[in-house]
């Protein structure tokens, strides 16, 4: 399928593209549904910047879905994203290794209960295995986080888009709008 233009979209969807970072592939082939693009957006904002749930947490969950997915363009867009947010090889082996486990008790039920939840559709008791670790807050935006980035890793993997190299540049336009949030709240 190709991209559509992106010139002639309708005002709430040419705004919300304006205030996001980089038009990288998954938001040009969204224009196609220019109804979705600024919910979508704003949406991908808050999840990447928003969150009461750490940057480093945050990473590790958009890993895991892209890695259980089998989404390389998600994997290899948040691989930056994910060395910003501190993560080391040994964290991205967890990912991809079930098998290994963190020394971090949260992280191993983070990555064990995601797991379980994107591979399974397993919910009982993922609550209270979490409950341990994280805040309601937490948990709650660990689940929709879950739930929002299956949705995107499965539309990529359908429209079989190609990996954007912008994967930088969309990590650092993220940390700017963070910053200038974090800016604005203590003005």
């Amino acid at each position: 399928m190709p991209y559509p233009s992106l010139d002639d979209l309708p005002q709430e969807a040419a705004a919300a593209l304006a205030a996001f970072p980089t038009p990288i592939n998954i938001v040009r082939m969204t224009g196609h549904a220019p109804s979705l693009l600024a919910p979508l957006l704003n949406l991908s904002i808050a999840v990447m910047t928003s969150l009461a749930l750490t940057d480093r947490h945050r990473e590790m969950l958009l890993l895991l879905t892209a890695h259980e997915t089998g989404c390389q363009y998600e994997w290899t867009q948040h691989l930056p994203q994910a060395a910003a947010a501190g993560l080391s090889p040994g964290d991205i082996a967890l990912i991809r290794d079930s098998t290994r486990q963190s020394p971090d008790p949260a992280e191993r039920a983070l990555l064990s209960t995601g797991r379980r939840y994107l591979t399974a559709g397993e919910t009982s008791h993922l609550v209270q295995v979490l409950q341990a670790h994280f805040t309601d807050e937490e948990i709650v935006e660990i689940l929709y986080l879950l739930g929002y980035m299956r949705m995107f890793c499965l539309v990529v993997n359908a429209l079989d888009l190609e990996v954007d190299p912008a994967g930088i540049t969309i990590a650092n336009g993220f940390a700017q709008l963070r910053d200038a949030q974090a800016a604005g709240r203590r003005q």
